[in-house]
């Protein structure tokens, strides 16, 4: 039992207290009730005591001296720095500006602290390096502090070289000195800033020629010609009106002589009013050659406006696509552009005008090219059919209108999900018109629109026979609804998914904002999938078989952004098919689909639809032509040396500390080229007993400890003693020991061990 007194005026002492005596009556009491309490009863916990002024422990003069009692004085703060630098420290480092300044924190743990390193904490420098309006922004906010520690030699010398080559020696001693001399040294802080704020537009005036009237000096200094530096609070406004002016000759230089450098050099004053009035401007005369301005701009501007100017940066993101771009070209145009799209829908801003409509031109002058692509549509068929040919397992997930828009998340998704595939994921153009009638069976077969069955699963097993592909070894998941009734077997060749929630969930939403609910439908969707994937791809796995796995959408779709009448029989959403007329309107583009049951339709040139509706698809823009093909392939297990094909273990006693346990697995290689070890305290006997029809390994377990119950055993196997694979196998060790059958005890000779 211990009873300590710590005295500890300053309330430095960062350990835990039981009591704390302050100067009045009833802390005192309770800790001479306390005290009594612990000598008494003879407690062994030890009680410690705070007691804030020495003053105080006469009180508890009669314990003193007892034994188990003790006192324990804390050093002032000024001693414990002291002690810790190796040297003395200066008067105006007085013990109050010690604790409020939180020094001996900062202090501790720092490697070889010095007097630099007291100042440091003391004046609130961040970094070693600071900049001459940090330093002034400090001055101003704890003016009688840094009037105090400026006076000191040492400290002046600390804070110039933490100011390094910003100001001249000479310059900084009268910049001082002129503060200190001032009857109101704050006040004339936040003169010289104005007055170096004045300077700085003067100085960029006369280097850009221009021709603007700025308020009068409040101060004469010749520190503030080589510097410029802003306080916490923002500038004066009296500054307003000059920098509108100097901004707007600015702008106006930029669109006469094409050269955005006037701008990089322009000084952005933190004057508030003035903010308005820059965001006005930049909204009606940004270009891309202005991103850097803006973006350097960002860190001197207030944060409300921030959202504003992020989102023209993300808007003007993207240029328009050439007509002559290459395939290359234009899909990484499209990933730009749809970055652009996705910012816009989800924060319910405007969609920026006309690009989609470059893409539209694009892609009708270039429709050849596209065709005779790897991104064309085509392509998927002749996956499935290469994967078929050899032996795979194909399963292909066709979700009814999911953009391309959501190429990169999907993938990320489905490669978290199935960590052991390869992972291969593009754009893909979809058929066009962009409708479920013509993209479906299209991308599903490789074959052009209405050559084939429309029943979905006749046309792909005419497509696939020749691959070996029967009714037999074809499952169609035709619906969500139907999830539980239909399952991979070992002898299905491919699996097709049909999903369309996604595009029954648009054409019910009437309003823009309702993207978010879009949102929410398509994550849901692919979480499904992807947890549909991994069940799947475990089942594989189970059967020794190798799977790709094929994302794709028959269309995309867009957010409709006005509406179009017009009358004709067969209106679509986003198209009129069939048409007649000879003469169309500018804002539509007139198309021989090549389809005789489609013939000739109408789109409109930007996100127009026909119909009253929040999203459609049918049309030409990007995200509704550009679709995901994400194909997901596992490795061949007959490349592999070891396969485990499931977690299930049997496992039997055959004596003293000794099992049996059975592996569902399969070699490719010969067994004699395989090591199996198992972690302590477990040890192999032998090298193990394969049954290949059985797809069983029978491995023999020894350890010096007996075990019952459920146990985690690790193991490694090793091909040419180089490392395969490591895995952890929980085994049910049998709770007392089986008599030995036939089979274990002809094991148990055939290793020399019975």
């Amino acid at each position: 039992m211990t009873i300590e007194f710590i005295v500890d005026p300053y309330s430095i002492c960062r350990d835990s207290f039981e009591l704390v005596i302050k100067h009045d009556l009833a802390s005192v009491r309770e800790a001479r009730l306390r005290i009594n309490e612990n000598l008494t009863s003879g407690c062994i916990r030890n009680l410690r005591i705070r007691i804030v002024h020495e003053s105080l422990l006469r009180l508890f003069s009669d314990y003193l001296g007892i034994d188990g009692v003790k006192v324990t004085f804390t050093p002032s703060p000024r001693t414990q720095i002291t002690d810790v630098i190796k040297c003395t420290l200066p008067d105006w480092v007085t013990e109050d500006i010690i604790i409020r300044s939180d020094c001996l924190r900062s202090l501790q743990g720092m490697e070889n602290p010095s007097i630099n390193s007291v100042y440091c904490s003391i004046l609130g420098f961040s970094n070693d390096v600071i900049t001459l309006s940090e330093f002034m922004t400090l001055y101003h906010g704890n003016f009688e502090l840094y009037s105090q520690s400026l006076s000191d030699r040492t400290c002046f010398n600390f804070v110039y070289d933490s100011l390094k080559n910003e100001i001249l020696p000479d310059d900084f001693r009268t910049l001082i000195d002129d503060v200190l001399e001032q009857p109101e040294g704050k006040i004339y802080i936040e003169k010289l800033a104005y007055a170096s704020q004045i300077e700085k537009l003067r100085q960029y005036i006369e280097s850009e020629g221009f021709t603007v009237a700025l308020p009068p000096m409040p101060v004469t200094s010749e520190v503030i010609r080589r510097t410029c530096f802003f306080l916490d609070f923002k500038a004066s406004p009296s500054l307003e009106n000059a920098l509108v002016k100097v901004f707007d000759q600015a702008i106006l230089s930029v669109e006469k002589n094409n050269d955005i450098r006037v701008l990089d050099s322009f000084p952005l004053i933190p004057v508030e009013a003035f903010f308005d009035t820059f965001i006005d401007r930049m909204l009606c005369k940004y270009t891309s050659s202005m991103k850097d301005f803006v973006t350097k701009s960002l860190p001197f501007i207030p944060l409300i406006y921030h959202e504003e100017l992020n989102k023209l940066l993300l808007n003007h993101s993207v240029d328009s696509l050439s007509l002559d771009a290459d395939i290359g070209s234009t899909l990484n145009w499209a990933d730009s552009y749809f970055k652009v799209l996705q910012a816009s829908w989800v924060e319910g801003s405007s969609i920026p005008q006309g690009l989609e409509t470059c893409f539209s031109d694009w892609y009708l002058k270039n429709r050849v090219r596209v065709s005779r692509s790897k991104n064309d549509w085509t392509g998927i068929s002749s996956s499935i059919q290469q994967s078929l040919k050899a032996r795979e397992v194909v399963v292909v997930y066709m979700i009814d209108a999911l953009s391309g828009l959501h190429l990169n998340e999907v993938s990320a998704l489905l490669a978290e999900k199935l960590p052991k595939c390869h992972l291969n994921s593009r754009f893909c153009f979809a058929p066009t018109p962009t409708l479920t009638e013509v993209g479906k069976t299209a991308v599903l077969t490789g074959k052009k629109p209405y050559s084939l069955s429309k029943d979905n699963e006749k046309a792909m097993l005419d497509v696939y026979g020749p691959q070996g592909l029967t009714e037999d070894t074809f499952i169609v998941h035709k619906s969500w609804e139907h999830r539980k009734a239909v399952r991979l077997d070992e002898s299905t060749q491919l699996y097709l998914y049909l999903e369309n929630r996604i595009d029954d969930c648009l054409h019910e939403l009437k309003q823009y904002e309702d993207y978010s609910a879009y949102g929410r439908v398509v994550d849901f969707i692919v979480s499904n999938i992807a947890k549909h994937a991994q069940e799947t791809f475990s089942a594989a796995e189970r059967w020794s078989k190798k799977i790709k796995f094929i994302l794709t959408a028959d269309h995309g779709l867009t957010q409709s952004s006005g509406m179009i009448r017009y009358e004709a029989q067969n209106v679509k959403e986003r198209v009129v098919l069939d048409v007649d007329d000879v003469n169309v309107s500018e804002a539509l583009y007139k198309v021989d689909t090549g389809y005789r049951n489609l013939g000739t339709c109408l789109i409109p040139k930007n996100r127009d639809s026909f119909k009253e509706v929040a999203f459609s698809h049918g049309g030409l823009t990007p995200e509704e032509v550009l679709i995901p093909w994400i194909e997901l392939t596992s490795e061949d297990p007959k490349e592999k040396p070891f396969v485990l094909i499931t977690d299930k273990v049997r496992c039997h006693s055959i004596g003293e500390k000794r099992w049996n346990i059975t592996l569902n697995s399969l070699k490719n290689v010969s067994e004699e080229c395989l090591t199996f070890k198992v972690a302590s305290p477990f040890q192999v006997i032998g090298k193990g007993n394969w049954d290949s029809v059985n797809k069983e390994l029978l491995l023999s377990l020894y350890s010096d400890v007996n075990h019952e119950g459920l146990v985690e055993v690790e193991f490694t196997v090793a091909f040419k003693e180089k490392l395969v694979t490591t895995f952890t196998l929980d085994i049910e060790f049998p709770k007392s020991l089986v008599k030995k059958d036939k089979a274990s005890s002809a094991f148990d000779d055939m290793l020399g061990f019975s």
